[in-house]
């Protein structure tokens, strides 16, 4: 018998960028469950497959670093992998 597919939890407002990595990940053989914005993954939080959430940093309204707070207050479980497209390391390092 085999195993399950592990499931990615794509987080990425670029709707290209949640169809070329979704596509690189099933051809992986990853089972994708994309989302268009953190507040859609969180309204989903509590029906998720276990598995891990890939999350892009740059996205209007809340973007990935407010998703990954509200994941923590809401004590999610599923690792969190932060990507972006940008390669300002300001961003990351704060204000």
């Amino acid at each position: 018998m085999s195993e399950a597919p592990k499931v990615v939890h794509l987080v990425d407002d670029d709707d290209s960028v949640r169809r070329s990595v979704g596509f690189m990940l099933k051809t992986s053989g990853f089972r994708v469950n994309a989302f268009a914005s953190g507040a859609d993954l969180l309204k989903e939080l509590k029906s998720l497959d276990p598995g891990c959430i890939l999350l892009d940093i740059r996205m209007p309204g809340m973007d990935g670093l407010q998703v990954q707070e509200a994941l923590n207050e809401g004590g999610n479980a599923l690792p969190v992998i932060i990507m972006t497209g940008h390669g300002d390391v300001p961003y990351l390092s704060g204000p």
